[in-house]
């Protein structure tokens, strides 16, 4: 639990930062959550595209170490 809460709050203040220094070098605001927002979707399509083959490989590990050896 504590390193997902790691993770969640670890990123607060690089966006924070972001954000401020885009807003103040004069990019609309609804362009900058638009972007955080496709870039977000995208590591999340990734992961989620790279998880299934991860869960494959796994789940054929664990099939393996299961046969019983006559």
């Amino acid at each position: 639990m504590s390193v997902i809460f790691l993770a969640m709050n670890g990123f607060d203040p690089i966006a924070y930062a972001g954000v401020t220094l885009f807003v103040s070098n004069g990019f609309a605001i609804q362009n900058i959550i638009l972007a955080f927002a496709v870039t977000g979707l995208v590591i999340a399509l990734i992961i989620l595209w790279k998880g299934k083959s991860y869960r494959q490989d796994y789940s054929d590990v664990q099939k393996a170490e299961m046969k019983p050896e006559y």
